[in-house]
Formats: C-alpha cells, sequence, structure tokens
C-alpha cells in the first residue's frame, strides 16, 4: 500500500517542476523523515526515479545503487544548527552530482519502507532537463 503525503515526512519535494539544464551541478531533491519512523526497526529509506527507460532503485538505505552521478545528503536537511543530531537523523536529501537528459528527467520519489510492509510515498520531484531536446531539432535541421 502506498501512502502519500502523509505526516511521516518533515520536507520533501517541492510540488514544482525542478526545472534544470544539462550539465547543471548538485541539485538538491529534499527528503526528510520523523525520528519516530526513523527508529522503528525495519523501516528503510529509498530514492526511486521512473523515466522513459522504467522505474530505478537509486539508493537503498545508505547505499548508492545506481552509477556515481547520485549521492546522499545527509546533513543539510534541518532549519536548525547544523549541531542539532536528532533532526538530522532522518535526513535523506538526494543530490543529483552533474545532470544528464537520459538519466535525470524523469520523477524521484523519497520512499520510507515500513516494518509492516506498507509503503509510504513523498511528492513527486518532477526534474525536467530543459534544452536537450531543442538541441537534438537543431542538430537534424543542420544535417536536412
Amino acid at each position: 500500500m502506498v501512502l502519500i503525503n502523509s505526516k511521516i515526512f518533515l520536507t520533501e519535494p517541492k510540488l514544482d517542476s525542478y526545472l534544470v539544464k544539462p550539465g547543471d551541478k548538485n541539485i538538491i531533491l529534499p527528503c526528510s523523515i520523523s525520528d519516530d519512523y526513523i527508529k522503528t526497526s525495519g523501516t528503510s529509506l529509498q530514492w526511486l526515479r521512473i523515466n522513459t527507460a522504467g522505474p530505478r532503485l537509486i539508493t537503498l538505505g545508505s547505499t548508492t545503487k545506481v552509477n556515481s552521478g547520485y549521492e546522499l545528503d545527509t546533513v543539510n536537511c534541518s532549519s536548525k544548527s547544523s549541531n542539532d543530531a536528532q533532526q538530522q537523523i532522518g535526513c535523506y536529501n538526494l543530490r543529483i552530482k552533474h545532470v544528464s537528459y537520459e538519466q535525470d528527467n524523469g520523477n524521484f520519489f523519497c520512499q520510507v519502507d515500513k516494518s509492516d510492509g506498507s509503503l509510504e510515498q513523498s511528492n513527486p520531484a518532477k526534474v525536467i532537463v530543459i534544452g536537450q531536446l531543442s538541441l537534438e531539432k537543431q542538430y537534424k535541421e543542420k544535417i536536412k
């Protein structure tokens, strides 16, 4: 069962699209989870990407499951001082290190797989990589 936009998320991706360009660096998709859920035995966090290639698990826990184009940012979630370790426990931001159209154009979801088998899902981070299609169109027109 997937529950969307529940109180489990302290921060989650914005509802507006993330407009980025190929080559942009260090794009942060925010996600932080309530401490009550993080401390529950059997709870795991993950980021899922869905694009034209289909669904792909990006992270599972602290492990990045795909190439080095992504990394977790587990320290920049708190609006409080960075010394507030309690607030940082549930920090699970995803950093896109170097944007590419093929890899990053799509929807990203922060998910909490709970010990009871249910799945909680954040707002989708709608990443739109602009510029790539117009470059391809220009290239095809030059060939004609």
